[in-house]
């Protein structure tokens, strides 16, 4: 059942999937937000805009499409005939005389895979569907704290479509019912520290929404894999915000895994359907180190390795024994295009690549532009690629 067959909606009008809130006509009910995701119920007539607001009352207006913005003001005033219709305001466009310009939804309502509970409002994390810009206009504690995220540009690039326009192919892919949401698990969201906010409060005394990165900037704040965000509920209205993983179906029967890793949205296509989070990550290591102790570095893994168990040198494709003192060898892992970003290995020791291609490496260091550098203890090991099919990333997170 796709979401306007739950609410009984008709889009008569194909342009009206995707292409923001171009056509907002006035509401005249308004639905409380958590009920409705709950449990489906709302006052809402066929072909409307579902209007609602949050315990906050912030309000979020649910396109036919199922296309959901998140606005600052919601405004009313009554008509000659003694009705008196609500107006939504985005903070992202105007709305004047009930038309709202704006390609910049917040989210997309989604059939929820969860018990108890009628829909799911995917957030987009992107900055108004600009490709990999992160967002201090981030909804998603203002929709609901307990909603996934994702990044619409990141989940659009599985279609092949160019980076410029793939944020605008993701947002029509799901209002046309072409992405099932299977499971995703909850975002990480965490105060600032006393000694954070004081530094960040001298660079945003005033809690100003549109200053956020540019305080944290300033103040010197970083947190791994998270992004500082606009938040209403904090003292000084900002706090590091990390999504969680959301596991989808598109189509060709396609299961991709989309999440955040370090600094940056990740997606990948799994070798096998998976039903839940917990197992589309168990798929991704390879079967070999399963169960193992290994060290990560986005797409490899290391694994430790005794010397007597590495292949000989006749095995061996290209070998060096690392003898020369002071000396290391630089060299990249292996990469599916020359466009992904290299995985730059320093090996302070020997290293052998063997006929099959596995690479073994002795003190080794991985450095990458995205991830922080690995350096695990002194040894040997061996890298392993994850068994994705395919993966793409984008930089920024929310």
């Amino acid at each position: 059942m796709t979401v306007r067959q739950r609410l009984k909606i008709s889009i008569k009008n194909a342009e009206q999937l995707g292409e923001g809130i171009e056509n907002l006509p006035p509401m005249y009910s308004i639905t409380k937000l958590q009920t409705f995701l709950k449990t489906g119920k709302c006052n809402h007539k066929i072909g409307e805009n579902l209007l609602c607001v949050d315990l906050d009352g912030h309000a979020v207006c649910i396109t036919p499409a199922g296309q959901v913005y998140m606005g600052t003001r919601i405004h009313s005033c009554q008509t000659a005939d003694g009705r008196r219709p609500y107006y939504f305001r985005h903070p992202l466009c105007d709305v004047i005389n009930g038309v709202a310009m704006s390609y910049i939804p917040n989210g997309q309502l989604l059939i929820s895979p969860k018990k108890k509970r009628a829909f799911t409002c995917l957030i987009n994390g992107d900055d108004g569907g600009d490709f990999g810009h992160e967002s201090s206009y981030y909804a998603g504690p203002i929709i609901s704290p307990d909603q996934p995220t994702m990044s619409f540009a990141c989940l659009g690039l599985f279609w092949g479509v160019s980076p410029d326009k793939s944020a605008d192919h993701a947002q029509h892919a799901l209002c046309e019912n072409k992405v099932e949401l299977i499971d995703y698990t909850a975002d990480q969201n965490v105060s600032f520290t006393d000694a954070e906010m004081r530094k960040y409060v001298k660079h945003n005394p005033e809690g100003h929404r549109d200053k956020v990165h540019t305080a944290v900037q300033k103040a010197g704040l970083y947190k791994m894999g998270f992004t500082a965000v606009y938040c209403y509920e904090e003292k000084v209205m900002a706090r590091w915000h990390s999504p969680g993983y959301c596991l989808v179906r598109i189509p060709g029967k396609k299961y991709v895994l989309l999440g955040v890793d370090d600094d940056q949205y990740f997606g990948v296509t799994l070798p096998a359907p998976a039903t839940t989070v917990k197992e589309a990550l168990k798929l991704l290591v390879p079967e070999e180190i399963r169960g193992k102790k290994h060290w990560r570095q986005g797409e490899w893994f290391l694994t430790r390795v005794n010397e007597r168990d590495l292949p000989s040198v006749a095995e061996c494709l290209v070998t060096d024994d690392g003898d020369d003192f002071g000396r290391h060898m630089s060299f990249i892992l292996p990469r599916l295009t020359a466009d992904d970003n290299p995985h730059k290995v320093h090996c302070f020791g020997g290293w052998r690549i063997g006929t099959d291609g596995s690479v073994y490496m002795e003190n080794p260091e991985i450095h990458h532009d995205q991830h922080e550098y690995l350096s695990p203890p002194y040894g040997w090991y061996r890298a392993w690629r994850n068994t994705a099919l395919e993966s793409f990333s984008v930089d920024g997170v929310d």
